[in-house]
């Protein structure tokens, strides 16, 4: 799953009202009664990257799983994945920013053209990021790869390498980084 466009719109959850809800509704209902005064004081752990609405909405599912007990961390796995938050780390959201701005003059970049310009700005966490050394190929396409970004034949200036194409990256721009003319409201 990830994070849907302003334009896209999903279809509504419908379903059907039958014996085995109404038994669920009673049995939820029932745990709900004999739990409430320990969900008033949860304060569940909320995995990062979940702010706002997102953190509101998954706050009581969250504190249900931890009261449950052995539920908590499969709950916490899965609100991030349904998010699409689990993998989108400040790291990540700096990436994707730097690949941008890679790509403004650009339609490719063989790996190691694409590393060495991250490299270039001693400020940005890349030079570093390996103990110390330049981010490596591998850590690059892992982090990459959460966005469904991977290497592939490019041909930067006519000559064949492995690298990464700006068109790969748009969805993920879109999807994760603020639009360029959002102003504060």
């Amino acid at each position: 799953m990830k994070r849907k466009l302003p334009d896209e719109t999903v279809a509504d959850f419908s379903h059907m009202d039958d014996a085995i809800f109404a038994m669920l509704r009673r049995k939820l209902a029932r745990w709900a009664d004999d739990n409430w005064e320990a969900l008033t004081k949860a304060q569940p752990q909320i995995p990062a990257g979940f702010h706002n609405r997102v953190r509101r909405n998954w706050w009581l599912l969250l504190a249900i799983a931890e009261l449950a007990g052995d539920l908590a961390q499969k709950a916490y796995n899965t609100a991030t994945a349904m998010e699409g938050v689990c993998n989108t780390s400040d790291t990540d959201i700096e990436l994707l920013t730097d690949a941008k701005s890679i790509f403004e003059n650009t339609e490719e970049a063989a790996t190691k053209t694409f590393i060495a310009k991250l490299c270039e700005d001693e400020e940005r966490p890349w030079a570093t990021f390996n103990k110390g050394k330049p981010i490596t190929d591998r850590q690059l396409a892992r982090i990459l790869r959460k966005y469904k970004i991977t290497s592939e034949d490019v041909y930067p200036n006519g000559v064949h390498a492995k690298g990464y194409k700006r068109v790969r990256f748009e969805d993920a721009w879109a999807r994760y980084l603020p639009p360029k003319n959002t102003s504060p409201a």
